[in-house]
């Protein structure tokens, strides 16, 4: 049971509330309206270049905490 809740509260958590939080991002840059209502090509490349950096802060979170994880539940599950 304590492994479920370090994992849980350590990485779960944490990784849907970035997830969550930056989709509220995205979506408020995606969905709002440029003055004029025309979007050049210079602001789109912009909103793609800031979602790519979006996917990648959450991909390395992702990929940088799970190893600990893993780690974590195979010396909880020996131990």
């Amino acid at each position: 049971m304590m492994k479920v809740s370090f994992f849980a509260t350590a990485y779960v958590i944490p990784l849907a509330l970035i997830c969550g939080l930056y989709l509220v991002m995205l979506v408020r840059l995606w969905g709002g309206a440029a003055p004029g209502g025309r979007c050049s090509a210079e602001s789109r490349r912009g909103k793609r270049r800031v979602t790519r950096m979006v996917l990648v802060v959450v991909a390395i979170f992702a990929i940088c905490w799970c190893p600990i994880q893993k780690i974590e539940a195979v010396f909880a599950t020996y131990l």
